[in-house]
């Protein structure tokens, strides 16, 4: 470097600036694809018949309390003799039953926030 006029100093420095900015644009571009891919999706569409599931587990008495994942919905129940589990494991938007003593969970898809907020507006159901 010592051999080089300013001039081929300036340029020197100035490509190698060039260079490492748009190395640096094309990093922060991946970058912002690769955060806007790993974003959890919603699904605000309801396709499940709230009035049945509603109906099969019991009905709105039955149902004390309400919270949801990304994808299940926990109900919890006063009675269990009133849910009907083979009417739930039928429906096709439903892709997973657990029940145990005291909640069953319903494994409903990217639309379980949008099935439970609809249900507790409707049947004014809270979660605890």
């Amino acid at each position: 470097m010592n051999n080089m006029t300013n001039k081929e100093k300036f340029l020197y420095i100035f490509l190698q600036i060039i260079t490492l900015g748009t190395i640096w644009i094309y990093w922060n571009h991946k970058n912002k694809k690769y955060n806007e891919q790993n974003v959890l999706s919603q699904d605000y569409k309801i396709i499940i018949d709230l009035n049945e599931l509603i109906d099969n587990l019991g009905g709105s008495d039955n149902i004390n309390n309400i919270e949801n994942t990304h994808n299940k919905i926990k109900f919890f129940y006063n009675q269990y003799d009133l849910i009907d589990i083979d009417a739930i494991k039928k429906d096709k938007s439903i892709s997973g039953v657990f029940i145990n003593d005291k909640f069953i969970v319903l494994i409903v898809g990217n639309s379980a926030a949008a099935i439970t907020n609809k249900i507790k507006e409707t049947y004014n159901i809270s979660s605890k």
